[in-house]
Protein backbone atom coordinates (compact mmCIF):
# COMPACT_ATOMS: atom_id res chain seq x y z
CA UNK A 1 0.00 0.00 0.00
CA UNK A 2 1.21 3.48 -0.80
CA UNK A 3 1.84 5.84 2.09
CA UNK A 4 0.28 9.27 2.48
CA UNK A 5 3.04 11.36 0.94
CA UNK A 6 2.19 13.92 -1.76
CA UNK A 7 2.78 12.97 -5.39
CA UNK A 8 4.44 16.23 -6.56
CA UNK A 9 7.48 17.82 -4.91
CA UNK A 10 9.70 20.85 -5.59
CA UNK A 11 13.48 20.69 -5.16
CA UNK A 12 14.77 23.63 -3.12
CA UNK A 13 18.23 23.08 -4.67
CA UNK A 14 17.29 23.09 -8.37
CA UNK A 15 13.64 24.18 -8.53
CA UNK A 16 12.83 20.99 -10.46
CA UNK A 17 9.49 19.25 -9.97
CA UNK A 18 9.64 15.62 -8.84
CA UNK A 19 6.92 12.97 -8.94
CA UNK A 20 7.40 10.66 -5.94
CA UNK A 21 5.67 7.33 -5.40
CA UNK A 22 6.21 5.19 -2.32
CA UNK A 23 5.17 1.55 -2.35
CA UNK A 24 6.15 -0.38 0.74
CA UNK A 25 9.96 -0.43 0.99
CA UNK A 26 10.46 1.22 -2.41
CA UNK A 27 10.41 4.89 -3.47
CA UNK A 28 10.30 5.88 -7.15
CA UNK A 29 11.19 9.42 -8.31
CA UNK A 30 10.73 10.91 -11.77
CA UNK A 31 12.14 14.40 -12.45
CA UNK A 32 10.20 16.67 -14.81
CA UNK A 33 12.46 17.70 -17.68
CA UNK A 34 11.90 20.89 -19.77
CA UNK A 35 10.02 19.96 -22.96
CA UNK A 36 12.82 20.86 -25.40
CA UNK A 37 15.28 18.63 -23.51
CA UNK A 38 12.75 15.81 -23.19
CA UNK A 39 12.17 15.92 -26.97
CA UNK A 40 15.93 15.43 -27.42
CA UNK A 41 15.84 12.36 -25.15
CA UNK A 42 16.64 13.76 -21.69
CA UNK A 43 15.26 11.84 -18.72
CA UNK A 44 15.98 11.52 -15.00
CA UNK A 45 14.57 9.01 -12.55
CA UNK A 46 15.61 7.18 -9.39
CA UNK A 47 14.63 4.16 -7.40
CA UNK A 48 15.32 3.75 -3.68
CA UNK A 49 14.92 0.80 -1.33
CA UNK A 50 14.60 0.98 2.45
CA UNK A 51 17.83 0.05 4.24
CA UNK A 52 17.74 0.61 7.98
CA UNK A 53 16.75 4.21 8.72
CA UNK A 54 17.36 5.53 5.19
CA UNK A 55 16.51 4.81 1.56
CA UNK A 56 19.38 3.88 -0.76
CA UNK A 57 19.28 3.84 -4.53
CA UNK A 58 20.53 4.99 -7.91
CA UNK A 59 19.72 8.04 -10.01
CA UNK A 60 19.57 7.29 -13.74
CA UNK A 61 19.99 10.22 -16.14
CA UNK A 62 19.82 10.24 -19.92
CA UNK A 63 21.57 13.34 -21.24
CA UNK A 64 21.69 14.29 -24.93
CA UNK A 65 24.68 16.40 -25.87
CA UNK A 66 26.40 17.54 -29.05
CA UNK A 67 29.70 16.09 -30.26
CA UNK A 68 31.84 18.01 -32.80
CA UNK A 69 29.61 21.08 -32.48
CA UNK A 70 29.66 23.52 -35.44
CA UNK A 71 31.41 21.05 -37.77
CA UNK A 72 30.13 18.83 -40.56
CA UNK A 73 30.66 15.92 -38.15
CA UNK A 74 28.25 17.34 -35.54
CA UNK A 75 26.00 14.69 -33.99
CA UNK A 76 23.93 14.08 -30.89
CA UNK A 77 25.44 11.70 -28.35
CA UNK A 78 23.11 10.18 -25.75
CA UNK A 79 24.93 9.75 -22.43
CA UNK A 80 23.49 7.45 -19.78
CA UNK A 81 24.74 8.39 -16.32
CA UNK A 82 24.15 6.72 -12.96
CA UNK A 83 24.91 7.99 -9.47
CA UNK A 84 24.44 6.62 -5.95
CA UNK A 85 21.77 8.46 -3.99
CA UNK A 86 20.08 8.26 -0.60
CA UNK A 87 17.05 9.68 1.18
CA UNK A 88 17.53 10.39 4.88
CA UNK A 89 14.10 11.97 5.56
CA UNK A 90 10.85 10.86 3.91
CA UNK A 91 7.77 12.50 5.45
CA UNK A 92 4.53 14.04 4.14
CA UNK A 93 6.04 17.55 4.47
CA UNK A 94 9.73 17.10 3.58
CA UNK A 95 12.16 14.80 1.77
CA UNK A 96 15.90 15.17 2.33
CA UNK A 97 18.81 13.30 0.84
CA UNK A 98 22.00 13.43 -1.18
CA UNK A 99 23.38 12.25 -4.51
CA UNK A 100 27.05 11.42 -5.18
CA UNK A 101 28.30 12.95 -8.45
CA UNK A 102 30.80 15.29 -10.04
CA UNK A 103 29.39 18.68 -10.99
CA UNK A 104 32.13 19.18 -13.58
CA UNK A 105 31.45 19.61 -17.27
CA UNK A 106 30.18 16.55 -19.14
CA UNK A 107 32.49 15.42 -21.95
CA UNK A 108 30.05 14.34 -24.64
CA UNK A 109 32.37 12.06 -26.58
CA UNK A 110 33.22 9.87 -23.57
CA UNK A 111 30.10 10.58 -21.48
CA UNK A 112 32.37 11.25 -18.48
CA UNK A 113 32.22 14.24 -16.16
CA UNK A 114 35.28 16.18 -15.12
CA UNK A 115 36.08 16.65 -11.45
CA UNK A 116 35.89 14.59 -8.29
CA UNK A 117 32.48 13.22 -7.24
CA UNK A 118 31.08 14.37 -3.91
CA UNK A 119 27.78 14.24 -2.03
CA UNK A 120 25.32 16.96 -3.08
CA UNK A 121 22.55 17.43 -0.51
CA UNK A 122 18.96 18.29 -1.39
CA UNK A 123 15.62 19.08 0.19
CA UNK A 124 12.22 18.69 -1.48
CA UNK A 125 8.94 20.16 -0.28
CA UNK A 126 5.40 19.43 -1.50
CA UNK A 127 4.26 21.60 -4.45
Amino acid sequence: AATDIPLRWKSLASGATKTVRQQGDLVYVETEIPARWARAGARAHAQYSKQGNQWVGTVHRTVPCTVNRYTIFERIQICRLEAPTKLTVVSPTRIEGATFYSDGKLKCGSCKTKGTPKWHFFTWIPE
